[in-house]
């Protein structure tokens, strides 16, 4: 009885030796990631770019998680073929994000301009009317001058006109 027990553990013992490394070795190489895609490397670095962007991160956040998630999917693809679409969704997602907050800094930069442009019309509105009401200020003190050399010269008349009687 002993030697049958002994042959059913030897029996166990060889499948056990020879099945669970190759289990192990299935199990690893399914698990096993993919490696990196030049694409999927290019959209990791478009995406670093943008993350440091700080118009970007002001203008374009929700976009620019968006990217990041399709990246990490792309990251943890089974094959090549995903992961390569995934990637390049992610960069146009990372494009797009771009975009956007390039035409809000646009957006941003005009009415900016525009409020600058106000103002300049304005001081050029407020400095022709000191120069208007400076002309109307001189012309008026030229016209107040010509009247009382008018007024003098008349007085001068009438006293040139008057005869005076001494006795």
């Amino acid at each position: 009885m002993n030697l049958l027990l002994w042959t059913e553990f030897m029996k166990t013992l060889t499948v056990k030796k020879l099945l669970i490394p190759a289990i192990l070795a299935t199990l690893a190489s399914g698990c096993a990631e993919l490696q990196k895609s030049q694409s999927l490397l290019d959209a990791e670095k478009a995406y670093s770019h943008a993350a440091n962007s700080a118009s970007i991160l002001k203008y374009a956040t929700p976009e620019l998680n968006t990217a990041n998630k399709t990246l990490v999917s792309a990251a943890a693809a089974e094959n090549k073929e995903d992961m390569a679409s995934l990637a390049y969704i992610a960069n146009t997602q990372i494009e797009t994000a771009v975009s956007k907050a390039e035409a809000q800094q646009s957006h941003q930069n005009t009415k900016a301009l525009m409020a600058q442009k106000e103002q300049l019309i304005v001081a050029a509105v407020d400095a022709k009317k000191a120069s208007a009401q400076n002309q109307l200020a001189t012309m008026q003190q030229r016209v107040v001058s010509m009247e009382e050399s008018k007024a003098e010269r008349e007085i001068l008349l009438a006293f040139g006109k008057i005869e005076f009687v001494t006795g």
